[in-house]
């Protein structure tokens, strides 16, 4: 008891001494969460999109970038085998009318969300702690409320899903998450009597966390939690006590739910299923997920934007360590219910709760876990925490084991938010503290090989194809640049694991054509390349090619039908390719004029004007054959064959006059 007075007085030391001041207080510790944000992520607003996820939803998203009204309606369609997150889409898409694809914008709202988050986290706690901890101080309570939500503010682990643009939905989640538990905890302070005005707003909130991603669908749960934690009434009585006030929440969670569970089961639900049965057997990788998770919300060390969720045994060091921690902090809890102490229930639960759904490790929606899971099950781990924490007696140790934390995790989030700057920094920090990083490799690649750094991307797609055998956009991308590279020889496994692993679109079977055409086999060229040109969103070369494959079986009805195509489509390729075939079946008048429309095209195309000037010769219009040769060899100086045939047209026309 002496013990608990003395802290007692501590914290009211650090709190405001008169009504006046504690007026101000919430005020103060809003703005101070709102600068320490803007001191974290400001300068994002200075950072590119990332080329993970940033282009399906923002950059490349049709929806996004059309017509705002148009976006409204697309928005809040259901979408068979997509999760049905309305609110997220029109966020990006009222973004996009503001600063189009400036991206620097799309990360400062996101900050702007965390903020609000941190803010509504605060403001729910000033209200709940009191409820959950009778025994602190008069003031106390505003302490733990307000160094939770600093923490929550600050924390390392939650970085990736405020410095990423594709994680808008974690911020527009918690912000309208801890706004309706907020909402709810004002519409129960008088036990007397019902306020519908504050469980309305709870439920509006509720609503927009839901539409902006359906992991809020374990809000009521956590509702339901602080109405069992901060009673000490028997279960039952306090949830027939509270029923009409859920009444509102539970009608809008009803109808999202609905909406959300007919997006995700149109067309995914044999997906589903099928990965609830691989990982059930997994209780292993269910532990070492968990603890992972716990593990990087206390000590956030070493942070990586991906880490694979693998299947391993119950006995592994990992899933016991998992295993024991959860033990461990169950066990806790329910030894603390049992001295009538509900408040450690409420923040383990709020932890478990969370965590379950997000991180998918029990729906098996995922075999990734990653930071950005923790976002909304984070708080009730810190809470407990900081709990703890302002219980230590000596002021002095106190205050220095807070600030210390503070300081070390604010740290490393600052530093965490500068590997967010481009997918370059990002991925080569992922790669220096995994190399086993599949994702990290090919994403790398692929910034490189759009930077022009083409060379450089190559091996980066074939060790992302070792690394995880399986990954179909690896093993795509590493095929589609061996075959650019002329390694036909090493495309050909590479797009047939693809389609081996149901990884079927038409640039696959067209890639596979052109592997077999630059192999010699033409039958299977020709098989491939007519797969993809009777599928919809077939390569633009598809015809081209397949004329070609044609033309080199002597197919020339085909051939010419497929290159007539080409042809109308307006590249200097396919009419050059046009050209040829009419050349080898002996036409050269047809041949020449369309190599002229490849020059009209392209005037630079070094190889019409060489098949021009060579059909010139042979017709005898020398001058006209020296003048295509010698273009040829003014655009491509190292031209093989074009030097020879000048000189014979050279002498061939002095011979002439």
């Amino acid at each position: 008891m002496a013990k608990s007075r003395r802290a007692d007085r501590n914290a009211q030391r650090l709190m405001p001494k008169n009504a006046e001041s504690a007026k101000h207080f919430a005020p103060m510790v809003c703005g101070l969460l709102v600068l320490a944000v803007a001191i974290l992520y400001g300068r994002t607003g200075s950072y590119q999109f990332v080329n993970f996820d940033d282009p399906v939803l923002v950059s490349e998203n049709p929806v996004v970038t059309g017509p705002l009204v148009e976006a409204v309606a697309k928005s809040f369609k259901v979408t068979p085998g997509k999760s049905y997150q309305p609110i997220r889409q029109l966020a990006y898409a009222v973004q996009y009318q503001l600063w189009q694809l400036d991206a620097g914008g799309y990360h400062l709202v996101n900050a702007l969300f965390h903020a609000l988050a941190s803010i509504f986290l605060f403001l729910f706690l000033r209200l709940a702690v009191p409820q959950l901890w009778p025994d602190r101080g008069t003031r106390e309570y505003d302490l733990l409320a307000a160094c939770t939500a600093a923490w929550f503010a600050i924390h390392p682990v939650n970085v990736e899903a405020v410095a990423w643009v594709s994680s808008l939905k974690y911020g527009l989640l918690a912000s309208g998450g801890f706004a309706a538990l907020y909402c709810y905890t004002r519409a129960t302070a008088n036990a007397e009597r019902v306020n519908w005005g504050w469980h309305c707003a709870g439920a509006a909130a509720l609503g927009f966390a839901m539409l902006s991603s359906p992991f809020a669908v374990i809000l009521p749960g956590l509702v339901m939690l602080f109405d069992l934690c901060r009673s000490s009434e028997a279960p039952i009585a306090v949830l027939r006590k509270r029923a009409l006030g859920y009444l509102p929440a539970l009608l809008v969670w009803t109808l999202v739910s609905i909406r959300i569970r007919a997006g995700l089961l149109e067309g995914t639900e044999t997906i589903v299923i099928e990965r609830a049965r691989e990982t059930s057997a997994s209780a292993g990788g269910i532990l070492r997920a968990f603890a992972f998770y716990l593990g990087h919300e206390i000590l956030p060390l070493g942070l990586n934007n991906k880490y694979p969720n693998r299947i391993i045994p119950l006995t592994s060091p990992a899933a016991l360590g998992g295993g024991a921690g959860l033990l461990l902090l169950v066990g806790w809890a329910a030894w603390q219910w049992r001295r009538g102490i509900r408040s450690s229930a409420f923040c383990v639960g709020w932890f478990l709760i969370a965590l379950i759904l997000v991180s998918s490790i029990f729906h098996a929606l995922s075999t990734i876990m990653a930071d950005r899971y923790l976002y909304l099950a984070g708080p009730g781990l810190l809470l407990a925490v900081m709990a703890g924490l302002l219980r230590i007696p000596q002021q002095k140790l106190r205050t220095g084991v807070i600030a210390a934390i503070f300081v070390l995790h604010g740290g490393l989030a600052f530093q965490r938010v500068g590997i967010w700057q481009n997918s370059e920094t990002l991925w080569q920090d992922s790669l220096a503290k995994a190399r086993d990083n599949a994702l990290a490799l090919n994403c790398l690649a692929m910034y490189w090989e759009q930077g022009g750094k083409i060379a450089e991307a190559g091996p980066l797609y074939y060790e992302a194809t070792t690394v995880d055998p399986e990954y179909t956009s690896a093993l795509e991308r590493w095929g589609t640049w061996a075959l650019n590279a002329g390694r036909a020889a090493d495309a050909r496994p590479a797009l047939e694991k693809c389609i081996e692993l149901g990884h079927e679109p038409a640039a696959v079977w067209h890639n596979l054509g052109v592997a077999y055409h630059g192999l010699g086999n033409m039958k299977k060229a020709q098989q491939y390349l007519e797969k993809a040109y009777g599928m919809v969103d077939a390569p633009v070369d598809c015809a081209l090619n397949l004329g070609v494959v044609y033309k080199l079986q002597e197919n020339w009805e085909s051939a010419e039908k497929y290159l007539r195509i080409a042809m109308d489509q307006g590249r200097p390729k396919s009419s050059f390719e046009y050209g040829m075939h009419w050349y080898l079946r002996g036409n050269a008048e047809e041949a020449v004029k369309a190599w002229q429309e490849t020059l009209r095209r392209d005037p630079k195309y070094a190889d019409a004007h060489h098949n021009i000037g060579v059909v010139y010769g042979a017709s005898r219009k020398f001058a006209k054959a020296i003048h295509h040769l010698e273009e040829t060899l003014r655009l491509v100086p190292a031209h093989p064959t074009a030097p020879g045939h000048l000189e014979t047209a050279r002498k061939m026309l002095a011979a002439q006059k």
